[in-house]
């Protein structure tokens, strides 16, 4: 009989990270990009990690990074931007090609930066996984037409 516990350990190469509902789910600053981006470049095995290669960030746009009540976790301009502004570029976008590497990189985390991590990153075909490492992972989409202020390629869709 297989009990809670052994679900809660590795298994076969996999990580399993439960309870995520009870991580906090916290604003990330400058040293947490920092820190997710460095383990990221030792989960790939870049020996030359260059802090300066992963300064720029994504958002073109003044922003920040908070709490709604409805969505939760959300990146807003702060600043009024015009149709057709560019808003945000993927500049901290990584590629992990294979599951071994995520999987590495969220074994060097926290726990709560696992849940993050897994909250954030998308499949991009088998095995592989993408996860944006700057504000970008906070852009929530809409489900509504109306709703939807910025392209899928960055722009800004209205005033």
């Amino acid at each position: 009989m297989t009990t809670m516990a052994d679900k809660e350990k590795k298994v076969d190469n996999e990580i399993i990270v439960s309870s995520c509902s009870k991580a906090k789910q916290r604003i990330p600053n400058r040293e947490t990009w920092m820190l997710l981006r460095r383990a990221y470049c030792e989960a790939i095995g870049d020996e030359e990690w260059d802090p300066e290669e992963w300064e720029e960030e994504g958002m073109k746009v003044p922003n920040e990074i908070r709490m709604d009540p409805v969505r939760g976790r959300g990146v807003f301009v702060t600043e009024n931007i015009e149709k057709g502004a560019r808003v945000y570029v993927a500049k901290q976008t990584v590629d992990f090609e294979q599951r071994e590497q995520l999987v590495t990189f969220l074994e060097a985390l926290p726990w709560e930066y696992q849940c993050d991590v897994l909250l954030w990153a998308y499949p991009v075909e088998e095995g592989e996984a993408w996860v944006d490492l700057d504000a970008g992972s906070f852009i929530n989409h809409a489900d509504i037409e109306e709703d939807i202020n910025m392209s899928k390629d960055g722009y800004a869709t209205r005033d």
